[in-house]
């Protein structure tokens, strides 16, 4: 409990800037990827074991 009580301390101490920072880091802004998944194909009503 010690651990999360300490994670949430710090993550609210964080700035804006500080966050934005971190994930300019680690994300490319000029090259977004967009992700879809799952099942797309149309089933007949009744199919799918609704």
């Amino acid at each position: 409990m010690a651990w999360q009580a300490d994670l949430e301390k710090k993550s609210k101490a964080l700035t804006t800037d500080q966050v934005n920072a971190a994930l300019y880091r680690h994300i490319a802004p000029k090259k977004p990827v967009v992700v879809a998944a799952g099942d797309f194909a149309a089933k007949p009503a009744g199919a799918g074991g609704e």
